[in-house]
């Protein structure tokens, strides 16, 4: 709900899933901004696209796993 109830971007599309989740397409400033702020939404987000970032992304949070896994 939160998502939906900000304009992100001016060229955002928000897609509405049945299963009650919803996909946000837009332009970003860049990778560092959209993974700080996927990051804060933690496992309620989710990167799909493009792969070479999800891909980024998910060795990040391993990184941060290890790093308190103690």
């Amino acid at each position: 709900r939160y998502v939906k109830e900000r304009q992100w971007a001016h060229n955002q599309e928000i897609h509405d899933n049945k299963d009650g989740s919803i996909i946000l397409k837009m332009q970003t400033s860049g990778r560092f901004d959209i993974k700080r702020w996927v990051a804060g939404f933690g496992p309620c987000a989710e990167i799909q696209k493009p792969e070479d970032l999800r891909e980024e992304f998910k060795k990040e949070v391993i990184r941060l796993y290890l790093r308190y896994m103690d």
